[in-house]
């Protein structure tokens, strides 16, 4: 749109349309004199919109969801690490709740998913209308593909009209116009029997990653909740440092699991370049379904103090130690020296893609900043703001940098400069930088490869 005009006629007619979905608490909330409270307030309000309308990349999702359930799972020292929360398995319990194994799972998922971008051509302007619906009987033909295996996936991520209108109207103690649990359980509506609809391409593609952890929260007792909570936690680790290591960054060292100088795990992982340490926390959990879509700012301000701000604890708690100004009480790591350390950026990686939303990285920032007590480091350190970073941008950011011109280290640090109190989005941010977005590692791609022949092979046999 080139006229101006028409641009803020729309944008204005927009924002009159939000706003006669705000309630009179709302609006009371924005029009306080207190910025803090406004900005608490419009935090609160964006995120739900933020999380629909910007949906994950099919691409990140697919090798992301190859690694770690596919190659992580099969490692031992990874499953060694997962035993201690009562032998929690994810292959085993995902196939106990389903009826279908994970790999099979994800393979007709991402089937589904390449089916039905064929609705429009590779120029995006021809439409092929067979390709809207998916048929069960016709999905499957001249394919080795198992009819009850087909209607098993289908039935774990669709619903019918009747189911879903009660859904919608169960919703429980979070606010309508911001929840959208009922689509995202079931991003497939069966219209006719046998024909399937997919409400959006964005709630299908979070199925082949975090729909894995919720179709086996939703099948658990809650009291086993917690041992796939502190499973989860583990794998997503494992998968940060996995696609940090082996990987040849300009001028930036990393190490998975820093240790202290007895072997006690320090920092989950850490990056340093010259003089300036990246310590990194990483925390994989999901916000409750109550704190995402209430619209109570002190419910979602609770669930990030239990979810989120520990992390900015560890980070805190364990700079002040290694550089501490007492060098009685100051700590040392293994293998990584410190003493010429002077600049520190802290890194907060999540995996919960709400906490990439407006003003998220601001409020947590906040809580470090009350967390961290810098009298109680050396004079010649000095400690930025906290950057939030979820894993899609570091996915990005780390291929960008191993395999192009973009500065993984500059990036992250030119953003402390510029916004020191981190009320910017961060991926935002990072297109103006550049070479953010450009190329994907070898390693990647293979991962991609091999995915592809994988799933080729389960839809079409091997002679396909």
């Amino acid at each position: 749109m080139k006229d101006d005009g028409a641009r803020y006629a729309l944008g204005e007619a927009c924002l009159m349309m939000t706003d006669l979905m705000m309630t009179e608490e709302e609006r009371r909330s924005v029009k306080t004199c207190e910025t803090e409270n406004i900005a608490k307030a419009l935090m609160v309000q964006m995120l739900g919109p933020f999380e629909i309308q910007n949906p994950a990349s099919i691409q990140h999702v697919a090798y992301r969801a190859r690694i770690m359930f596919h190659d992580l799972l099969r490692k031992e020292p990874v499953a060694r690490r997962m035993r201690k929360y009562k032998g929690f398995d994810f292959e085993r319990e995902f196939c106990r709740i389903t009826g279908i194994s994970l790999h099979n799972w994800l393979t007709l998922m991402l089937g589904f998913h390449a089916y039905f971008v064929h609705y429009h051509d590779k120029n995006g302007t021809t439409r092929r209308p067979e390709f809207l619906t998916l048929d069960r009987i016709v999905f499957r033909k001249d394919t080795p593909i198992d009819q009850n295996e087909l209607d098993r996936v289908l039935n774990s991520v669709s619903t019918t009209v009747e189911d879903f209108k009660v859904a919608l109207q169960g919703t429980g103690p979070v606010d309508w116009r911001f929840d959208s649990v009922p689509f995202r359980n079931k991003p497939l509506i069966q219209l006719q029997p046998g024909k399937f609809h997919c409400f959006d391409l964005g709630l299908l593609v979070e199925k082949i990653h975090s729909g894995v952890y919720w179709t086996i929260h939703e099948g658990l007792p809650g009291a086993e909740r917690p041992n796939l909570s502190g499973a989860w936690g583990i794998l997503f680790e494992e998968y940060v440092n996995w696609f940090l290591g082996d990987r040849t960054f300009k001028d930036l060292l990393f190490w998975p699991f820093p240790k202290w100088s007895d072997g006690n795990e320090c920092f989950d992982g850490a990056l340093m370049r010259n003089s300036v340490l990246i310590p990194m926390e990483y925390k994989g959990g999901f916000l409750r379904r109550a704190a995402r879509y209430s619209g109570d700012r002190n419910l979602l301000e609770k669930e990030l103090q239990s979810k989120v701000v520990c992390g900015c604890k560890q980070l805190a708690r364990k700079i002040e130690r290694l550089f501490s100004r007492d060098r009685r009480t100051r700590r040392s790591l293994r293998d990584i020296p410190l003493e010429h350390v002077t600049r520190i950026v802290p890194v907060l990686v999540v995996q919960d893609h709400i906490l990439d939303g407006p003003l998220i990285n601001w409020h947590i920032n906040n809580r470090f900043n009350e967390i961290l007590d810098r009298s109680l480091l050396r004079t010649t350190v000095s400690v930025d703001a906290l950057t939030v970073v979820g894993v899609r941008e570091l996915e990005t950011m780390a291929d960008s940098a191993e395999m192009g011109i973009f500065d993984l280290f500059g990036g992250l640090q030119t953003r402390c400069y510029l916004d020191p109190e981190m009320r910017s989005n961060l991926h935002n941010f990072l297109l103006d930088r550049p070479g953010y977005g450009d190329g994907i590692s070898p390693r990647i791609r293979g991962v991609i490869d091999s995915l592809f022949d994988d799933v080729a092979e389960h839809l079409f046999g091997k002679h396909r």
